[in-house]
């Protein structure tokens, strides 16, 4: 089986290094290159770079797997179904040293990073991203395409929708509610449900404006 890291930028290396810790324990790919549109480097971290066109070509879809590399939920969500239009495996990453509980729903494509901890009955849809050090509580549930900033806290039965960004170090009281498209900024202490399409920052966490084009990075 080969792996295919889609988007090869600096969140790309990191899942390619996740990756090489993968295989070192398991073997489970006998390569590992990227594909990616927007760059012209040939090769990256002693990698080769493809275009999608390109490798699509002449790929062997039986022997194939692919991982989404990039932390823009809404882009995450497009490339998924890029991969699903043409039929395309998509894998699932699981860092060999993140605890997670047997009693975890975990979908397709998820990635999860070193560190972190899923506790009991929680449940990642498809797509979802844990980054380093996230912490979820029981009872949990992230929706599609949600990616997890580095060192965040999520309480027991808290609920987070679609496509939702949660910043480095945010912590999310238990029994919270946040809907759809929602940016939690970075360092963020969510006491109360957070609506639709909100951007929200600080300790207690306020709304500021909100994410009308439902993208976190400009």
């Amino acid at each position: 089986m080969r792996l295919c890291i889609y988007c090869a930028g600096g969140l790309g290396r990191e899942v390619l290094d996740v990756a090489h810790r993968v295989n070192k324990e398991f073997n489970r790919w006998e390569e590992i290159f990227f594909i990616d549109d927007e760059i012209e480097e040939n090769e990256i971290c002693e990698t080769k770079v493809y275009k999608f066109k390109d490798i699509i070509e002449k790929l062997d879809r039986s022997n194939t797997e692919f991982t989404i590399a990039n932390g823009e939920p809404a882009i995450r969500e497009k490339l998924f179904n890029r991969l699903k239009e043409h039929k395309l495996k998509i894998a699932t990453i699981i860092a060999v040293d993140a605890i997670i509980s047997p009693f975890v729903k975990i979908g397709e494509g998820v990635t999860i990073f070193s560190g972190a901890i899923i506790s009991n009955n929680a449940c990642l849809e498809k797509g979802v991203f844990l980054n380093f050090n996230c912490i979820v509580g029981h009872d949990v549930k992230i929706d599609e395409f949600t990616v997890v900033s580095p060192g965040s806290s999520i309480g027991g039965f808290t609920l987070i929708g679609r496509r939702s960004y949660i910043g480095l170090n945010a912590c999310i009281k238990d029994r919270i509610k946040i809907e759809d498209n929602v940016i939690i900024g970075m360092g963020s202490v969510v006491f109360k449900d957070v609506s639709l399409s909100k951007i929200v920052i600080g300790n207690p966490a306020r709304e500021i404006a909100i994410n009308d084009k439902h993208r976190v990075f400009k």
